[in-house]
């Protein structure tokens, strides 16, 4: 073969290569092209507006709010905004609300802090932290408070005093939030025993009796019944 032939038939090759790998660099790019998916909406849809307002930098209150069976209440500090801001509080379905993705944990309360300048939502940092108190009766220490991040509910730092939930948060970033109590075991309360009273499993109590009954040791009685003894029983923490 000539050698000018040769090396034509090398530069075609280079050159199939080359562009075989400009393609493969260009491909990542055209599939990752375009704004990032906005993020999910909260279950429970937090969409029922219960009030609006504008507040600016001398700051205000929004208080008290109605918000299904909570009295919420937003406090916006001195020069915590720059410019006025319109605040808007709505209400989610609790029912749709769930557990808000904790198993264990059941939704009580919830309120979502909708914060706009011109119709566009704000989701930068705030001069200062604003303050939110929820109040509910029936507020326990031990329930928790969630904020959707636009993904899922992750716990929020909180202070309960008086059926209250007081938090503080510094952007408008924290929007949705809402409370939630721990359920407890409805089977774990059904055999909880009373005072002086024995749990016995069902196909074994005529065993029982009859063995009380004629005096028999209880050690006689067969495996996995409940002893008869009067006195306090350990019943379930809160």
């Amino acid at each position: 073969m000539p050698r000018i032939t040769v090396r034509k038939l090398a530069i075609a090759a280079v050159a199939s290569t080359a562009l075989a790998t400009v393609n493969l660099w260009q491909i990542p790019a055209q599939a990752g092209y375009g704004p990032p998916p906005p993020p999910s909406p909260p279950p429970g849809g937090f969409v029922r507006v219960v009030t609006s307002r504008t507040i600016g930098p001398a700051g205000g209150r929004i208080c008290p709010v109605r918000v299904d069976r909570s009295r919420v209440c937003l406090i916006v500090p001195r020069r915590a905004f720059s410019v006025p801001m319109q605040i808007t509080i709505t209400a989610p379905n609790l029912r749709r609300l769930g557990d808000a993705g904790h198993p264990g944990f059941r939704a009580i309360s919830g309120v979502g802090i909708l914060i706009q300048i011109n119709g566009t939502t704000y989701t930068g940092p705030f001069n200062r932290r604003l303050v939110l108190r929820i109040t509910r009766r029936g507020i326990r220490p031990r329930d928790r408070v969630v904020v959707w991040d636009g993904h899922r509910f992750g716990f929020f730092p909180a202070h309960e005093f008086g059926h209250t939930e007081r938090t503080t948060f510094p952007s408008g970033a924290d929007q949705d939030f809402a409370i939630l109590a721990p359920v407890r075991s409805r089977s774990a309360r059904h055999q909880t025993p009373a005072h002086g009273i024995a749990v016995v499993h069902p196909a074994r109590t005529a065993h029982v009796v009859l063995a009380s009954l004629f005096l028999a040791p209880v050690s006689t009685a067969p495996a996995g019944v409940g002893v008869l003894a009067p006195g306090p029983t350990a019943a379930g923490g809160r």
